[in-house]
C-alpha cells in the first residue's frame, strides 16, 4: 500500500473540477483509508490573497460575457495562449516549492492549468513523479494536453480516439468516465419523495443549472411545468440566490419545489424521471451513474456544447434550444415509455464502457514498483 501523499491539484472555476477532485479523493480513501491525500486549489497556491477576486471575475465572465469566454476557450483549442505562458512563468517557482514541500508519490490534476504546471515542473526539475490528468469535460481540447503526462483519464472512447489522433500514445489514455461521488451509483436509503411530499405515482422532473444556478430565464417554462398533471418539479438554484428568491417569492408556483445549494442531488437524481440541466461534464456523468435521462437546456459555453453533442449522439438525452422545445420534449418524454426505455438502455451501455477501477490499478502498480 502507498502510505505517502497523493496530491490532487484542482481549481474552483465552476464546481466541476473540485467535484471530480473530491470524487477521486473518496475513491482512493475507500481503497486505502490510510492514504495521506491533499486536495489543493492551484489559485490558493499561486495567489492566495486574490483567490476571491479571481473567482468572482470568472463568475461574471460566465454569466454575462459568454462570447468572450468562448473566444478564449477556442483560442486554446490548438495552442497555448500568451496569457497561459505568462501565468506559468510567473508562478512556476511557487508551484515547484509546494510540490517539493509535499513530496507526493503521485500527482493528479483535474484542471488544465494544474496539468501545465506539473508538466513544466517535471521538465525543469527532472522529476519522475507519476502524473495523471483527469479531463473533466467530454473534450479533447489542447489546454489539457502536456508532455510528461503519464496517464490521461477521459470521459469517452471518442475523446480517447481524438487524443490518439493528436499524437498521444493510446496506452496512456484510459476511458474512465468523469469521476463522481460513489453515492450517485448507490441507491439512497433516504426516502426523498416522502421528505418532500412527492407521491409515488407522480412523474418527477429535476431541473438544475450547475453550481452557479444558470437556469432558464423564461417564466413560462416554470409555469408550464408547475401546471402539468401528476408531475412534480424540483428546481435547484445552486448559488443563484436571485433566482431562488424570484421563484419562491415572485412566482406563484404551487406544484414546484425550489431549493438552493443542496447536498441531496444524488437522492434527487436517483428518484427523478427526467433531468433538465446545463451539460456540465460532472453533472452529465452523475446522471449517467444515476441512470436518469437528460434534457439539455440550450448549451452556450463551448465545453457545454461538446458535452451536449455527446449526450445527443449517444442517445442518452435530448437538446432543447428554446422554451417551446423544452415543453415539447417534456411532453414527449412523459407520454412515451418507449423513449424512456431506449434512453435508459443507452445509459447502461455507456456505463459498461467505463473502467472505473483504473486509478486503483494504476496506484497498485506504482506501489509494486516502489517495493521492488
Amino acid at each position: 500500500m502507498i502510505k505517502d501523499d497523493v496530491l490532487i491539484l484542482t481549481a474552483n472555476f465552476g464546481s466541476g473540477h473540485v467535484s471530480v477532485a473530491n470524487a477521486i479523493n473518496e475513491q482512493l480513501k475507500i481503497y486505502d483509508n490510510d492514504l495521506n491525500i491533499k486536495v489543493v486549489d492551484v489559485v490558493e497556491i499561486c495567489s492566495p490573497h486574490l483567490t476571491d477576486e479571481v473567482y468572482k471575475a470568472y463568475e461574471i465572465l460566465v454569466k454575462n460575457t459568454q462570447d468572450i469566454y468562448n473566444y478564449f476557450y477556442k483560442k486554446k483549442a490548438n495552442k497555448q495562449t500568451m496569457m497561459d505562458k505568462i501565468i506559468y512563468k510567473m508562478y512556476l517557482s511557487k508551484m515547484a516549492k509546494y510540490i517539493q514541500e509535499t513530496n507526493p508519490k503521485i500527482i493528479i490534476s483535474t484542471f488544465p492549468m494544474c496539468s501545465g504546471f506539473v508538466s513544466m515542473y517535471k521538465e525543469k526539475y527532472k522529476s519522475e513523479i507519476p502524473f495523471i490528468t483527469c479531463i473533466t469535460d467530454i473534450v479533447d481540447n489542447f489546454e489539457w494536453i502536456y508532455p510528461n503526462t503519464d496517464k490521461y483519464m477521459v470521459a469517452t472512447q471518442s475523446v480517447k480516439s481524438k487524443l490518439v489522433a493528436k499524437g498521444i500514445d493510446c496506452n496512456t489514455i484510459q476511458v474512465t468516465g468523469i469521476p463522481v461521488r460513489k453515492k450517485f451509483s448507490d441507491k439512497s436509503s433516504i426516502d426523498i419523495k416522502k421528505k418532500y411530499g412527492i407521491k409515488n405515482s407522480e412523474f418527477v422532473i429535476l431541473m438544475m443549472g450547475g453550481g452557479l444556478g444558470l437556469l432558464p430565464e423564461d417564466d413560462e417554462i416554470y409555469t408550464y411545468l408547475d401546471n402539468l398533471e401528476n408531475v412534480k418539479t424540483v428546481v435547484i438554484t445552486g448559488k443563484n440566490k436571485e433566482k431562488f428568491n424570484y421563484l419562491t417569492k415572485k412566482m406563484n408556483l404551487k406544484n414546484t419545489i425550489v431549493k438552493g445549494f443542496t447536498d441531496e442531488i444524488d437522492e434527487l437524481m436517483n428518484n427523478a424521471d427526467l433531468l433538465i440541466t446545463k451539460p456540465g461534464g460532472v453533472s452529465t456523468f452523475e446522471a449517467i451513474h444515476s441512470e436518469i435521462p437528460m434534457l439539455i437546456n440550450n448549451p452556450t459555453l463551448a465545453q457545454e456544447i461538446e458535452n451536449a453533442n455527446f449526450i445527443e449522439n449517444s442517445g442518452i438525452g435530448m437538446i432543447a434550444r428554446n422554451s417551446d422545445e423544452i415543453k415539447d420534449m417534456v411532453e414527449k418524454f412523459i407520454i412515451s415509455d418507449k423513449l424512456k426505455e431506449e434512453l435508459k438502455k443507452n445509459i447502461k451501455e455507456i456505463k459498461k464502457q467505463l473502467d472505473t477501477d483504473m486509478l486503483i490499478d494504476y496506484i497498485e502498480n506504482i506501489d509494486q514498483k516502489s517495493i521492488v
